[in-house]
């Protein structure tokens, strides 16, 4: 039996409301705002900036999985700090936010281990990284039972990219209406508000072709500059089979602090089987 371990949040009263109940208001309004319809959508792209900054895209990207029936959702976001050639899976067996407390999927993350050297199971990345934890009062909101399987890349390189897309396209496709996609990504990260647009137009044409290679490839080039790069590879390549992405909304962090020296853009995607029904 394995034994209980618990990962603590990180970013409560930083990235989102602190208290159970302030967070829980938040998240409801900015569900109940969207002007997205409710659906069933496959993957997400979505920011891991504060709720302050991108929640309206927050709102929008879960309003489109809200009809769903998922059992698991797989996290997918980058290392912030030092990058190692490594998939970094939680030793943790449940993740906690002031809201609740949400069980990782043991099986999956066993099974993931099992798949390659690359991947590791150790809990000091994911103590460090809040972009997966963003996340996780919307899903703890819209599924209480989902499990989950948090998935931090190192970098963004075509084995890392290859080997997980390989495993999870093996481990998660036998049901795949199960299982919801979320990439923790900011669409790029500029020095001025021209670049930033260009950059963040540039990426969204990229992922509306569903070509990872390209998305890697463009990245890689430094042509755009999303901080989750390798995770928007993997979730294309995921993706397979007939599939209908939109965007359904974009913002940046100027809107708000007016800083047009560093500008980073937020965007939610959403990514449609062709049996996925949108109502």
């Amino acid at each position: 039996m394995i034994e209980e371990t618990v990962r603590e949040p990180i970013v409560p009263g930083i990235f989102y409301p602190s208290d159970s109940e302030g967070l829980k208001t938040t998240v409801r309004r900015l569900l109940d705002n969207a002007e997205t319809q409710k659906g069933k959508a496959a993957g997400l792209i979505l920011p891991h900036a504060g709720y302050d900054y991108a929640g309206t895209q927050y709102g929008e990207g879960f309003r489109a999985v809200s009809s769903g029936s998922y059992k698991t959702a797989v996290l997918l976001a980058p290392v912030h700090r030092e990058e190692e050639d490594i998939l970094v899976l939680p030793e943790s067996t449940s993740f906690l936010i002031p809201s609740g407390k949400i069980a990782v999927d043991q099986e999956l993350v066993e099974e993931l281990e099992s798949a390659g050297t690359n991947f590791v199971r150790n809990d000091i990345p994911h103590l460090e990284e809040h972009a997966i934890e963003v996340h996780l009062p919307f899903l703890f909101h819209l599924f209480p039972k989902i499990r989950i399987v948090p998935i931090l890349m190192g970098r963004a390189s075509r084995k890392n990219v290859r080997v997980l897309s390989s495993a999870l396209n093996l481990l998660c496709g036998k049901a795949p209406e199960e299982v919801l996609f979320v990439v923790s990504s900011n669409l790029s990260s500029s020095k001025s508000t021209e670049e930033s647009d260009n950059q963040t137009q540039e990426l969204i044409r990229l992922i509306r072709e569903g070509d990872s290679q390209a998305v890697l490839d463009a990245g890689l080039r430094h042509e755009v500059s999303p901080c989750g790069l390798g995770p928007i590879s993997v979730l294309l390549s995921c993706m397979n089979g007939p599939c209908r992405s939109e965007v359904l909304s974009t913002g940046n962090s100027q809107q708000l602090d007016g800083n047009r020296e560093h500008v980073v853009s937020y965007g939610a995607l959403a990514f449609f089987r062709d049996k996925d029904d949108e109502t």
